[in-house]
């Protein structure tokens, strides 16, 4: 039996082969884009009989289009269970067998039919991540493909401060200090007044915020700080807003005009906020002295003394309160009741003295 090959369209070749005893013959295909090719065989019998036979076959010669999307998208992921979008196309012997990996080895990993959605489970530990995977078509052929996220558990680290640290301010009008790091990067911050941030909104994270405490007293305020994997740093700091300085009150004395030389002055002092405000004193711009406890005694000379008291709250408030006071001259000695009487008792006892004397010297 003779046989002779060709492509479809093509013409017979010149010279006959011998199909005794069966061959394998190397054939190449007719060029052009892929798709179905014919090859034709005429046969011819010892009798000179001939009959032609043909078979189709699908030339592909393309690897398959994919597209793989991690985790929606995403940058960065908080869990190591993701979900995993492939979509793979091939236009001549459709898309047959996916498999996927952690590394870009695929020796131990088995085959199985592909599926636009799945998941897929990440190995331990925060970092970088990359899923590789391997398409397949009907003809053979593979694309690979991998895609990378972060891996991130750990939520940002630090914390921030009230207008530099201190325990009391003047104004409800404060700076938040933020000093917060993370591993692989800040995303947005959040601040408020109220333990459940009702109303707070995110805003891109920054170093330093303008806040209002909104009223006086012990004020706490609340900060989330969030990294672009989802991951929240909670933290508060408490500062004393005092807006008003202390009320000063003179108690004692009571008299405007005294001819007392030392006088003890009682004052009262409060504030809304500072229980234990600073008091001090002074009289007639001279230098200010502390109080200790609730009252201090001055000494005068005759004349309108201008007494001051002074008080300093914790925020730095200030209220000055000054009481005029007048010291009079005390009796005179010339002018004293008492020295004439004891005037009178002298002569008295002198002259009984004289009378006695002379008494005795009487025959």
């Amino acid at each position: 039996v003779l046989v002779k090959f060709s492509n479809a369209g093509d013409p017979w070749p010149e010279f006959w082969r011998d199909l005794a005893p069966p061959i394998e013959i190397p054939w190449e295909l007719a060029g052009g884009d892929d798709g179905l090719r014919e090859v034709r065989m005429l046969v011819r019998d010892a009798g000179g009989n001939e009959i032609i036979v043909t078979d189709d076959i699908l030339l592909d010669t393309t690897p398959p289009d994919a597209e793989l999307t991690v985790a929606e998208g995403n940058r960065f992921i908080s869990e190591l269970l993701v979900d995993v979008d492939l979509v793979a196309t091939d236009a001549t012997s459709g898309v047959a067998k996916m498999r996927m990996s952690n590394t870009g080895y695929f020796t131990d990993v088995a085959w199985k039919e592909y599926v636009e959605g799945s998941d897929w489970l990440f190995l331990e530990g925060d970092g970088m991540k990359t899923l590789f995977v391997q398409v397949m078509e009907g003809a053979g052929l593979i694309t690979t493909l991998d895609t990378t996220v972060i891996m991130d558990t750990t939520a940002p680290r630090g914390t921030f401060t009230i207008n530099e640290g201190g325990v009391f301010v003047q104004t409800s009008q404060v700076t938040l200090r933020l000093d917060f790091e993370d591993d692989f990067g800040l995303d947005v911050v959040r601040a408020s007044n109220s333990v459940s941030f009702e109303g707070a909104l995110w805003v891109a994270y920054i170093a330093s915020i303008s806040w209002d405490l909104v009223e006086e007293g012990e004020r706490v305020v609340y900060l989330e700080v969030r990294d672009e994997a989802g991951n929240i740093a909670t933290s508060e700091a408490t500062i004393i807003c005092d807006e008003t300085p202390p009320v000063i009150e003179f108690l004692s004395p009571k008299k405007k005009v005294t001819s007392e030389e030392k006088v003890t002055v009682e004052v009262s002092v409060t504030d809304n906020v500072d229980n234990s405000p600073l008091v001090d004193w002074r009289i007639d711009e001279g230098a200010w002295e502390t109080v200790v406890g609730t009252s201090f005694q001055i000494k005068l000379v005759d004349g309108i003394h201008s007494i001051e008291v002074r008080s300093t709250d914790g925020a730095g408030n200030v209220a000055v309160e000054t009481l005029e006071l007048e010291k009079e001259p005390g009796p005179s000695i010339a002018s004293s009741p008492f020295l004439w009487i004891i005037v009178v008792v002298v002569v008295v006892v002198i002259a009984v003295g004289y009378w006695q004397w002379k008494g005795k010297d009487s025959p």
